[in-house]
């Protein structure tokens, strides 16, 4: 397996460009190590032709990607008036290292089971209960890329819905992964939508209701902030009376998009 590691040899053939972004290590997944070469870059090599050390920004990206994607939050309304909101369980191995002893030696809480009305959902080590999304290929746009992660996420084709989504991207910064998330809301029929979607991996589908949404991000159970937490509050920012103002201008500069009656099919 390739150790993403940089070494002196990884800058001996490249020549010092500012603004230039380069590739220069993939792993044994679909990470890639990329540099950005930079006056503003906090880390420094000496570069092919040059004796001294130059700044540089190392990040990491997903091989092939273009750094966009996002998150759906899906939602049908029940015949008692509520909304119901789809999300997936999903498996995700980087919270194996935030165990329960981890949890433990750095005192604080990790629950693992979403507490519903009807039950719970066990997520054991690794579960995360997350809306639709993904990264988006390389030949689509924001909007038909959501749309396409959300329906083979839910195991959904040929509906009409309403979609709300926001073209203004919302960054992870701090880390030293590309990325820039877009969020959206979208209606779908009323249905049955709970199931186990076999074409992406075997996810479940659960429906939970907006106090249940808001009960476990308070308590911790569902946490994850790239897949949920900020479609979430993208979601509570359009039901919101006291944000009304900022929603409405955002609106007219279109940067939020409303769609009614979108026919999706596969």
């Amino acid at each position: 397996m390739a150790i993403l590691k940089l070494e002196p040899g990884h800058f001996q053939n490249l020549e010092y460009w500012p603004g230039e972004m380069v590739s220069v290590m993939e792993s044994a997944y679909r990470f890639e190590v990329s540099i950005g070469m930079s006056p503003m870059g906090r880390q420094r090599a000496v570069f092919a032709g040059s004796a001294d050390p130059q700044p540089y920004f190392e990040f990491v990206q997903t091989i092939g990607s273009t750094g966009l994607g996002g998150s759906m939050v899906p939602y049908f309304v029940e015949h008692d008036g509520r909304r119901r909101f789809l999300m997936i369980l999903e498996q995700r191995g980087p919270l194996l290292f935030y165990s329960d002893e981890h949890a433990r030696t750095f005192d604080y809480v990790r629950p693992r089971r979403v507490e519903l009305e009807r039950g719970v959902i066990d997520l054991s080590e690794a579960g995360s209960l997350e809306f639709p999304g993904g990264g988006f290929r390389r030949d689509e746009g924001i909007r038909s890329g959501k749309l396409r992660e959300a329906f083979e996420e839910l195991g959904i084709s040929d509906v009409v819905v309403d979609l709300t989504w926001s073209k203004t991207p919302v960054y992870p910064m701090g880390s030293d992964m590309v990325a820039a998330n877009f969020c959206g809301v979208m209606r779908l029929p009323d249905g049955d939508y709970e199931r186990f979607v076999h074409n992406d991996g075997g996810l479940q589908v659960y429906a939970l209701t907006e106090a249940e949404i808001d009960h476990n991000i308070a308590i911790g159970a569902i946490s994850s902030g790239q897949a949920v937490i900020t479609a979430w509050n993208f979601y509570k920012m359009l039901n919101d009376p006291l944000r009304e103002p900022p929603v409405t201008e955002a609106r007219k500069r279109g940067c939020i998009i409303d769609e009614v009656r979108v026919h999706v099919v596969p």
